[in-house]
């Protein structure tokens, strides 16, 4: 994905007020995900890498982004309005969950 793509859906996550609330390394270490919640909505991001994390480097990396929709179908999240519309689409499906 290309870096602007990139940093336009973090920035989407963080206005957002989703929460990093796991991350760990896969792969031996050369893949690493960082999953984020709202309420009980959730994305990840994989993040892999020729060079293991631990290693200092600047290597070339690779990101994706994946939410699911609300019938536990999993998809890779290419821009703001895929990721926008499956928040949408979890909030029509799940009215009980209070929009801050």
């Amino acid at each position: 994905m290309k870096p602007d793509k990139t940093q336009s859906i973090k920035k989407w996550i963080n206005n957002m007020g989703f929460k990093l609330s796991q991350s760990h390394l896969v792969n031996r270490r050369s893949k690493k995900i960082n999953y984020y919640t709202l309420d009980n909505f959730g994305v990840y991001e994989e993040i892999t890498s020729a060079k293991n994390f631990k290693e200092s480097g600047s290597e070339k990396k690779e990101q994706k982004f994946f939410s699911w929709n609300p019938w536990g179908i999993e998809f890779e999240v290419n821009s703001v309005r895929d990721l926008s519309r499956a928040y949408a689409e979890f909030l029509k499906y799940n009215p009980d969950v209070a929009v801050n």
